[in-house]
């Protein structure tokens, strides 16, 4: 396995291109319709935390 990896390229670019060619095919094979308005996809603002970026422990 060592002799696998250090076969490899370095080059972070390229190594995600072809991550990216492999698994993009299966990624874009489906798609999810929620069904829900552009409205309904913003956050709220009674949401403590959601519009300043904030991590809330509940």
């Amino acid at each position: 396995m060592q002799t696998a990896l250090a076969a490899l390229s370095a080059d972070y670019a390229t190594l995600l291109s072809r991550h990216g060619a492999l698994h993009s095919a299966m990624y874009d094979r489906s798609r999810l319709d929620l069904n829900v308005s552009a409205a309904d996809r913003q956050p709220s603002a009674s949401e403590p935390g959601v519009l300043s970026g904030e991590v809330v422990d509940r």
